[in-house]
């Protein structure tokens, strides 16, 4: 089953728009997986998407997303996430300068610094999507997994 990942950057002018072409492009994905941070504005909007996609019966997921370090706020958000009505990934992505520095240097967090929690953290949201999708079972889909050695600078 192919997934399709619905982005921020495709997502953002699509929220708040209620089109043909918005309808039909959502209605042909096999599943939403919807970043989603703890700024209340986007929490309202995702809240407006999650609406109208269980009307409509679309397969949503929300992948809680460069969340605050401070494990009491990040607890209250996966809280507020959870009475949304759908499926929430169990791996929160954490708001760390690790994904910062690797994107500098042009790397995701499991190339740059594969030891760090970071790294884990999409480890951990990667290996859901492999069981949550059974993507392990799929001949066309391409299972990449982190080098297991740090990549190292001069």
């Amino acid at each position: 089953m192919p997934v399709h990942l619905l982005g921020r950057s495709s997502l953002a002018p699509l929220l708040g728009t209620d089109t043909f072409t918005m309808d039909r492009a959502l209605d042909a994905m096999d599943a939403l997986m919807i970043p989603i941070t703890a700024a209340p504005y986007e929490i309202m909007i995702t809240a407006q998407l999650v609406h109208k996609g269980i009307v409509k019966g679309w397969p949503m997921y929300l992948v809680p997303n460069n969340l605050p370090p401070i494990r009491s706020r990040r607890e209250a958000m996966l809280t507020t996430l959870a009475g949304m009505g759908i499926e929430v990934a169990p791996t929160a992505i954490v708001r760390r300068v690790t994904h910062w520095d690797a994107g500098l240097n042009g790397l995701g967090v499991c190339e740059f610094a594969p030891s760090s929690p970071a790294a884990d953290e999409i480890q951990d949201y990667w290996d859901w999507l492999v069981d949550r999708f059974d993507l392990s079972a799929t001949d066309d889909a391409e299972i990449w997994t982190p080098a297991e050695q740090e990549v190292v600078y001069a």
